[in-house]
């Protein structure tokens, strides 16, 4: 006769067992993937922008913090320590030190609530501004102007409003006129490049009306170059609506500054400059005030996407293909 009662908890207990094993194993899992993923930042609620822009700012702008002992650059120091090299993830209280800090300075500049979405460059802009650096890209303007009916020309430079006389951009939104169409044939990153600095006819409008020949040149160009992509629209009939512009642009891993697009206060002879895509930063979503920032890094000649605490590796032909609908590129000087 066999005992049922017996049989019965003893099939309890091995399935409690079995219950337990599976757990542990699971909790063991889940410990050593998450110590195999450094690099990481956890998202704090809608924190994506700020991880994004930090990775960012600890692979190609780490002496950011270098030079402060406030609460904010202190707690910078931190994270860029951790994931400069993906040496180590950002632990959660880690980032809302960070973040508690960022918020005593006054951002977002808004005054809005500590979880709203917020744009990825204006806080880049804004968290180098505040440490001032690195320096600005320098951007002249170069006007003619002809009056109509004369022979003559008056031609004269601008220079556009700022401390040092010039216009000043940490990011300069060099590609603009995207279009909403998500199209495998957009225009490349080099034709952007030429057609922002290109020059161009406009009417004039002032005391004796006329046209203006403008175009832009970039003074002594930077070691980092970065670019925003326009990719936010302001809407023709609601101006406080913008939509998304998800049209591609082409080889984006390069762009080339051309001699005749540069400037040297001191009349140097200038050559071509040639820079080479390092990192960039792609808005996932349709509004400005909603969806999702990724930012990929070329780490150590390695391609890495960094999505808030998840690390992955990529290729070549990935990276490349995620780039072309990128809202900010960030470019290395190689000649």
């Amino acid at each position: 006769m066999y005992n049922y009662q017996r049989i019965k908890d003893t099939l309890s207990f091995s399935s409690r067992v079995c219950v337990l094993l599976v757990w542990l194993v699971s909790h063991i899992h889940g410990q050593a993937m998450a110590q195999s993923n450094p690099g990481g930042i956890p998202n704090l609620g809608n924190t994506c922008y700020l991880n994004a822009a930090m990775q960012v700012i600890a692979k190609l702008y780490p002496e950011t913090f270098k030079n402060s002992n406030t609460d904010l650059a202190k707690a910078g120091r931190v994270i860029v320590k951790k994931i400069k090299s993906d040496q180590g993830s950002v632990t959660r209280q880690e980032a809302q030190t960070f973040f508690n800090a960022l918020r005593r300075t006054g951002w977002p500049k808004d005054g809005g609530s500590s979880n709203s979405q917020q744009d990825a460059e204006e806080f880049f802009s804004y968290l180098l501004g505040h440490f001032n650096t690195p320096k600005r890209i320098l951007l002249w303007q170069l006007f003619e102007y002809i009056p109509t009916g004369q022979n003559s020309k008056i031609q004269r430079r601008v220079k556009e409003t700022s401390a040092d006389g010039l216009a000043g951009y940490r990011i300069l939104p060099m590609i603009a006129g995207l279009s909403r169409a998500d199209t495998n044939r957009g225009k490349s990153l080099q034709s952007y490049v030429d057609t922002f600095l290109a020059e161009e006819t406009v009417d004039y409008r002032g005391a004796i009306p006329g046209t203006a020949k403008k175009s832009y040149q970039i003074q002594n160009p930077p070691h980092l170059f970065a670019i925003q992509a326009k990719r936010f629209i302001q809407d023709s009939t609601n101006r406080t609506v913008f939509r998304k512009a998800s049209e591609r642009i082409a080889r984006p891993s390069s762009f080339t500054l051309k001699a005749q697009y540069q400037h040297d206060p001191k009349g140097a002879t200038l050559r071509d400059a040639r820079y080479q895509l390092q990192a960039f930063v792609v808005h996932e979503g349709s509004s400005m005030h909603s969806g999702h920032y990724i930012a990929y890094v070329k780490l150590k000649g390695k391609w890495k996407k960094y999505d808030d605490s998840t690390v992955s590796n990529l290729t070549v032909a990935e990276a490349e293909m995620a780039a072309q609908k990128a809202y900010l590129y960030f470019f290395r000087r190689s000649s």
